[in-house]
C-alpha cells in the first residue's frame, strides 16, 4: 500500500486500516512512520465503517 501512497505523501496523510494482523506488525508501523504516514485503525467489529463487508455479504446471497 505504501507505494500507492507516494503521490499523496505529506504532513497530513492518514491511512485508515482495519485491524488485520498484517497491518499491525511492528515492521509495518515503522515503515509508515518513516514515511510520515499516520495510521488509524478501525474499531474492532465495526461493519458500519467497513462498507466492503456489506458488499461481500450481498454477493454471497
Amino acid at each position: 500500500v505504501l507505494p500507492l501512497c507516494t503521490p499523496y505523501l505529506g504532513p497530513r496523510l492518514i491511512l485508515v486500516l482495519n485491524n488485520a494482523f498484517s497491518y499491525r506488525t511492528q515492521r509495518v508501523r515503522e515503515l509508515y512512520k518513516e514515511a510520515s504516514v499516520l495510521l488509524e485503525f478501525l474499531p474492532l467489529y465495526s461493519p458500519d465503517f467497513n462498507p466492503i463487508k456489506a458488499t461481500f455479504n450481498n454477493l454471497k446471497t
